[in-house]
């Protein structure tokens, strides 16, 4: 069954679909809402727990995007994925957000009619963009903060800081993610977090302490990237990355970084990193998430 957050008129939902990005997912899931809160303030958010409908409504056809989650993507969806992109010239820009419990042929399945398949870590932070969204302005060149690509791994780390450098910014590399030796604000750090290493989270906890890091998780899933997020980290990408997502996100990172106004933080709440959770160990990995007070 379907249920819309807002409702509206036939007639100025016909007039209004076709301006508006389309969500669907299931809205009692508070990821699967941060997912919805990055995209634009307008979006059509769509209560879909079940099964995606087998007849699509106008309101998500005329869309200029339609963006859904799946916390299993089944043979099922990958059909009426197929459905919705047929259905003519005005189809939509198809972002498929997709949860760790589906399976690989269903995922690429869903990538011969989806402009873009996305596991659920990272959509937070790049389903806007992949569903076409306009990001803000990007900084001038002289105002771009430095970033430091961490990673131990010598060619990944120097393939990192050609990307880094392509989008326009000033960087240096490092083998470990040190503090800061100099006067000033520090750089950015894109780190190649060392997850499999013990107590890597309060290496990331220490460096956030000094300024803002885009965390690159190998294999990230929701918590991982909860826990990496309560270590203070500003954003998560997993690896590999999409090379434009990673500049997309350093632009994000950035402005916010030197135009900390309250507008800029209204403007982009759905991507600041929340409180993350306490987590309460009793080995390597976590065994219980609590909520901080």
């Amino acid at each position: 069954m379907l249920e819309i957050e807002a409702a509206t008129s036939g007639s100025e939902a016909g007039a209004e679909s076709a301006r508006r990005v389309w969500f669907g997912g299931d809205l009692s899931d508070a990821w699967v809402v941060e997912i919805a809160e990055s995209l634009p303030d307008n979006t059509l958010r769509v209560d879909l727990a079940g099964e995606l409908p087998e007849a699509w409504p106008e309101s998500a056809r005329g869309a200029r995007a339609v963006v859904l989650h799946r916390s299993l993507l089944t043979a099922g969806d990958v059909s009426r994925l197929s459905e919705l992109r047929s259905s003519g010239a005005t189809s939509p820009r198809l972002v498929v957000c997709f949860g760790p419990l589906s399976r690989y042929r269903e995922t690429q399945a869903a990538a011969s009619y989806a402009d873009a398949v996305l596991p659920e870590s990272i959509a937070p932070e790049v389903a806007s963009r992949r569903a076409g969204i306009a990001a803000g302005a990007r900084l001038e060149p002289g105002r771009r903060p430095a970033i430091e690509v961490v990673s131990d791994n010598a060619s990944l780390r120097e393939m990192l800081a050609d990307v880094c450098r392509a989008g326009g910014y000033r960087v240096s590399t490092s083998r470990t993610a040190a503090p800061p030796t100099r006067d000033g604000p520090a750089p950015i750090a894109v780190w190649d977090v060392p997850v499999l290493e013990r107590e890597w989270w309060h290496a990331l906890e220490r460096r956030a302490r000094f300024g803002p890091v885009v965390a690159l998780l190998g294999f990230a899933d929701r918590a991982l990237v909860l826990e990496a997020r309560g270590a203070g980290a500003s954003a998560c990408l997993d690896l590999p990355c999409d090379i434009d997502d990673l500049v997309a996100v350093l632009d994000r990172v950035s402005r916010r970084a030197v135009e900390p106004d309250p507008s800029i933080l209204r403007l982009e709440a759905a991507h600041r990193a929340p409180r993350g959770p306490r987590i309460v160990r009793a080995a390597r990995r976590p065994t219980e998430l609590k909520p901080r007070t």
